[in-house]
């Protein structure tokens, strides 16, 4: 997965999704990566910060990530990363899925319907309202 899909994927799934991020777990060897990932931390929320951790290897994964959780490719006992994926387009793909999606997607309000600038004695005859008011 390239950073642009990863970045994609995280913004459906906490925009679309209202999906709350348990932790972001990185794999790698490299201490560049965890370098870049320790000079972020400094920049995000403590909260975000304490969520996100590299691991060197896929055992130390997982020691945070149960074996049943994780797919064959990381050691795991969960379906192939492939077949979990093939799984979510064949869900999402469902046609009671895509016609909520249109549905959601269609809904707004009416703007026809918005009392704008209409004089009303309720409000003492004055559209809008006051970002500041100064009395002389």
């Amino acid at each position: 997965m390239s950073t642009v899909e990863l970045q994609q994927f995280i913004t459906i799934l906490v925009e679309g999704y209202g999906a709350r991020m348990k932790s972001i777990n990185i794999v790698t060897e490299s201490k560049a990566v965890e370098l870049i990932i320790n000079t972020v931390k400094q920049f995000i929320s403590e909260k975000v910060g304490n969520r996100m951790s590299v691991q060197r290897t896929l055992e130390d994964l997982q020691k945070v990530i149960p074996k049943h959780i994780l797919p064959v490719e990381y050691g795991g006992t969960e379906k192939s990363v492939e077949v979990l994926q093939d799984e979510m387009v064949e869900e999402l793909s469902k046609e009671e899925y895509v016609d909520y999606v249109k549905m959601m997607f269609s809904a707004r309000t009416e703007e026809g319907k918005r009392n704008i600038g209409k004089f009303n004695e309720e409000y003492l005859g004055m559209p809008g309202s006051f970002r500041a008011l100064s009395v002389d």
